[in-house]
């Protein structure tokens, strides 16, 4: 049976890192995880000794180097740019279109590997400091879904057996990934 701590994960400054840092290089490793607590252990102290460099160089007060970096850092601000755009012209701009864009640029860019999820989607979202709430809809969206609809319908008591449901669902889901002429 393996007992768990019941305290929070604990995250610490850029100072308070340099502070380990010196007094590790003068006693140790273990002397530093003695002195500034448990919760320092010595693979972390490791960890911020190798990240010294940049530890100096931010805020003393942010909290320094935690997560992961861009792994795709041309896509990521070329995406970064596209959205700000879209968002200047009045277009809203849901997670699901950024990831078809993301998908989009990562083709172009012949990038390897990129799934482009909606994990990557809100990471990517919290590194740049974006967020989807107060985005304003451009006026004449409402007109364009019920133009939208309206075409399905007909459609559908056109040719009613021979498409399902969910091929007009998979269409429209183009269209927004596309974003071609459904919110312009």
């Amino acid at each position: 049976m393996v007992l768990r701590s019941t305290s929070k994960r604990i995250s610490y400054s850029a100072k308070f890192k340099l502070n380990v840092i010196s007094y590790a290089k003068e006693h140790g490793n273990r002397a530093a995880e003695k002195q500034f607590g448990p919760t320092p252990a010595v693979c972390m102290i490791r960890q911020w000794r190798k990240q010294e460099e940049q530890l100096l160089k931010m805020p003393k007060q942010k909290k320094a180097l935690r997560g992961k970096p861009a792994k795709w850092l041309d896509l990521e601000q070329r995406l970064n740019t596209w959205i700000t755009e879209q968002r200047q012209s009045g277009l809203c701009v849901s997670t699901k279109l950024i990831q078809c864009q993301a998908r989009m640029f990562a083709s172009r860019m012949k990038i390897v590997g990129f799934t482009g999820k909606a994990k990557w989607c809100f990471n990517f979202m919290k590194r740049e400091g974006l967020a989807m709430r107060a985005q304003k809809m451009p006026p004449v969206y409402e007109e364009k879904i019920q133009q939208f609809h309206s075409y399905v319908i007909q459609l559908r008591k056109k040719y009613p057996k021979k498409v399902k449901l969910e091929t007009w669902m998979r269409c429209l889901s183009i269209l927004m990934c596309l974003s071609i002429e459904l919110l312009i």
